[in-house]
């Protein structure tokens, strides 16, 4: 999966990395200790979609 990215020419050790549901609680583990993403931020309950969208334009909001 981390391949595929980067073939897509984005840079996940630059920024943060939002990963929602099922598929995050999975491969937490693999992602924190591949080292190649710099700030990932996993988002794992029932709600995950809503949740990860509201935290992607919370941060598009405020810069941050």
């Amino acid at each position: 999966m981390l391949g595929a990215l980067r073939e897509r020419q984005l840079d996940l050790r630059t920024g943060r990395v939002i990963f929602v549901g099922g598929g995050a609680c999975l491969l937490r583990r693999q992602i924190e200790a591949s080292g190649r993403v710099a700030h990932p931020v996993f988002v794992e309950d029932v709600n995950a979609n809503a949740k990860g969208f509201e935290y992607l334009y919370r941060c598009t909001v405020t810069g941050a």
